[in-house]
């Protein structure tokens, strides 16, 4: 991985300019873990789920961090890192143009072996969140960083912007509107033409819950949800495998074909 005393360092874009203060960051972190020296890292690396060049080269020791760490600091480390896995998956072609294809390939290589490294950490963080971690959002937050090593990436997606939401938004993969995807406090779920935040009554359609596939984005979703006892997802996971008909069109459609 690129030392930190390297003057490349200097040449990698982060979200404010270029990274001279990515490796002292990292160092004192690597010293002494401080949460608001972690923020004004990130800040750095990570704007607005938008990754850079120094992020590439910082993932090495965020992940060498994630492995020396008690378990609290090594599941924001596990979160936080999805998120860039994620933003790797969409972005990193247009960053590779950024630098030199000989300065590239180093850090790629170096982003690559890290994350085998981070995948070594999955058992632990789930167990840790099925003791510690009720909260829904925060749940969903380690359900979409899991998916994203996975390289479920558009599943990941969904529950990254819509964390802890009661809300979704769909497109009819047969007349190709937009919709609502509304959960109820007991999982069901029904797609609306309107957002039912705004329009009171807003007409509905009611979805058929269908069994979890077994495999696939959703088995892994699945899988991982049961694992740290996710209750609020998984109450409605039947329904977004399920299907119902389109407020628009009134054709019968999957209702995970239109949110992914």
């Amino acid at each position: 991985m690129l030392e930190l005393h390297d003057p490349l360092w200097s040449e990698l874009d982060t979200a404010f300019g270029k990274g001279d203060e990515v490796p002292e960051l990292i160092e004192s972190l690597l010293h002494d873990y401080d949460e608001d020296t972690f923020q004004e890292l990130i800040e750095l690396l990570l704007h607005q789920y938008t990754i850079y060049a120094a992020t590439v080269a910082a993932v090495p020791y965020l992940v060498q961090m994630a492995e020396t760490s008690p378990l609290p600091v090594r599941t924001e480390l596990y979160i936080t890192c999805g998120m860039m896995v994620l933003g790797y998956a969409a972005q990193a072609t247009t960053i590779a143009k950024t630098i030199a294809s000989e300065q590239w390939e180093p850090l790629q290589r170096a982003y690559t072996d890290a994350l085998k490294r981070m995948n070594t950490l999955h058992d632990s963080v789930l167990q840790y969140a099925r003791a510690h971690i009720h909260d829904p959002s925060e749940q969903e937050y380690i359900l979409a960083a899991w998916l994203a090593y996975g390289h479920h990436d558009a599943l990941a997606e969904l529950f990254l912007h819509h964390t802890g939401e009661q809300e979704y938004e769909g497109t009819c993969p047969a007349c190709e509107q937009y919709f609502y995807v509304v959960v109820s406090d007991d999982g069901a779920i029904t797609l609306s033409p309107d957002d039912p935040v705004f329009i009171q009554n807003a007409k509905h359609t009611e979805v058929m819950p269908a069994p979890v596939p077994s495999a696939g984005a959703w088995g892994a979703l699945r899988f991982a949800a049961e694992q740290i006892e996710a209750k609020s997802l998984l109450g409605r996971l039947s329904y977004m495998t399920g299907t119902g008909t389109c407020p628009h069109c009134q054709e019968t459609i999957s209702v995970a074909d239109a949110l992914c």
